[in-house]
C-alpha cells in the first residue's frame, strides 16, 4: 500500500499556485513551497491544524496481481521553443539536458509530443504548405525544412537516440494546434479559431488529413519515427487571440476521423500502422 494526502494539497488560499508538499502520517503540520503568477518563488511555509492524520482513512491497497490498463510511458513536448534553446546549447550542456530527461539518471522519458506546424511555444506561426487550395499537397515541404532550421529534427533524433542508449525508446505523436490558414473558416488566421474551424467544403477536411499524414512521411523520412497523432490539441478552447488554434464538436472530430483522417491514413500506412 502507499500513502495519500487528504485533499490533494489544496487550500482555498492557495488558489492559481503550484504546490511541492509532503505529508507525514500522524503529524499536526506540514511544510510546503511554493510559485504563484504573483513573483513568489518556491516560497517556504506551513500548516497546522489541531489533530493528527488518521493513517487508515489515507491508504490504498494495490493488488499487484490484478493488471488493469497498461501505462505506455512518460514524457513532455518537444516544442520549438525548447528546439531553439536546445540548439543555442554547447555539446557538453545538451549531453546535460538528454541525460536528465532521457538518460539512466533522469527521468527516464518515453513519450514525446511534437507539434503539428506552429505553437504557443513558436516565436511566430508557420505551416508546411500556405499554397491556397493546394488539395494534392502539390507544395507541401515534405523536408520540414522549418523544422529543420529550429533543431527540432535534431533535438526529437538525439532524445530518441539517448533513450536507445539504456535500453528504452521514445514514442513520438504529432499534435496539431492549427492547420494552415487557407483551410479555415473565412481564411482564418492560424492563430485563434472560429467555429467550425475547417471550411465547410469536404475539399478542406481531405486537405487536412492529406497534410497530416504528410507530416508523419516527411518526418519519418527525417529519421524520426512517429507512432500516431491526435486529431486536435484543446479542441474546445479556439476563442482566443494568444497562439494557433481549431474548434472541433465531439461529432465534427468523429466525423473527421470517419471520413478522412482514418481512411487516408489507412491507406498511406496500412490498417493499424498509426495510431490516432
Amino acid at each position: 500500500s502507499f500513502s495519500l494526502t487528504r485533499a490533494s494539497c489544496r487550500h482555498p488560499s492557495i488558489a492559481a499556485m503550484k504546490l511541492v508538499c509532503a505529508f507525514t502520517m500522524g503529524a499536526t503540520a506540514v511544510e510546503f513551497v511554493v510559485s504563484s503568477r504573483s513573483g513568489m518563488k518556491l516560497q517556504p511555509g506551513t500548516w497546522t491544524w489541531d489533530s493528527p492524520w488518521n493513517a487508515v482513512d489515507m491508504a490504498v491497497s494495490i493488488n499487484a496481481n490484478s493488471p488493469q490498463q497498461k501505462v505506455m510511458g512518460f514524457g513532455g513536448a518537444f516544442t520549438e521553443a525548447s528546439a531553439i534553446h536546445f540548439k543555442s546549447l554547447s555539446a557538453a550542456k545538451q549531453e546535460e539536458v538528454l541525460e536528465l530527461y532521457f538518460g539512466r539518471t533522469g527521468h527516464q522519458y518515453t513519450v514525446g509530443r511534437v507539434p503539428i506546424n506552429s505553437c504557443d511555444f513558436s516565436p511566430q506561426s508557420y505551416s508546411f504548405d500556405d499554397a491556397a487550395d493546394d488539395f494534392e499537397m502539390a507544395q507541401f515541404d515534405k523536408e520540414v525544412t522549418h523544422d529543420r532550421d529550429n533543431g527540432m529534427i535534431d533535438f526529437v533524433r538525439a532524445a530518441s537516440t539517448k533513450a536507445q542508449s539504456i535500453g528504452n525508446s521514445v514514442v513520438v505523436y504529432g499534435s496539431p494546434w492549427s492547420p494552415p490558414s487557407w483551410m479555415k473558416t473565412g481564411n482564418h488566421a492560424m492563430v485563434g479559431s472560429a467555429m467550425p474551424c475547417l471550411k465547410s467544403d469536404p475539399r478542406y477536411h481531405r486537405a487536412w488529413a492529406r497534410y497530416l499524414s504528410e507530416w508523419m512521411t516527411a518526418y519519418e523520412k527525417a529519421g524520426v519515427e512517429v507512432w500516431g497523432l491526435t486529431v486536435q490539441n484543446e479542441p474546445a478552447f479556439y476563442s482566443n487571440e494568444g497562439w494557433e488554434a481549431c474548434s472541433y464538436t465531439a461529432a465534427e472530430e468523429r466525423d473527421f476521423i470517419k471520413n478522412h483522417l482514418g481512411p487516408q491514413l489507412e491507406s498511406d500506412f496500412g490498417e493499424g500502422g498509426k495510431k490516432i
